[in-house]
């Protein structure tokens, strides 16, 4: 996975950010934390328009990707299982009914 990927899922996330203008960002940044971190005109010298740009920055503000969550395996979860009792089974042992 790419060191940069919270970034690439955060723009994706904001509003007027489509596939287009990822690969503005990318060509102009080569790094999309550096593109998450770089101010309105920075954005719009790498080809987003100025209202796109200013709504990331206001909008950014909101995501969190400095921390992201760790990727955690998804497992099965089983209920546990009674032990096993004897019960019955000293009339079996016996050769009682079966």
């Amino acid at each position: 996975m790419r060191r940069d990927a919270p970034y690439w899922i955060a723009f994706s996330l904001l509003p007027g950010i489509g596939a287009q203008r990822l690969r503005r960002l990318t060509a102009a940044f080569r790094d999309m934390e550096l593109a998450w971190h770089a101010p309105a005109a920075d954005l719009v010298a790498a080809g987003l328009e100025p209202k796109v740009a200013h709504a990331a920055v206001e909008a950014r503000r909101s995501l969190q990707t400095a921390a992201p969550a760790p990727v955690v395996p998804i497992g099965v979860a089983l209920a546990p299982r009674p032990a096993p009792t004897l019960a019955g089974y000293d009339t079996l042992l016996a050769g009682g009914a079966r």
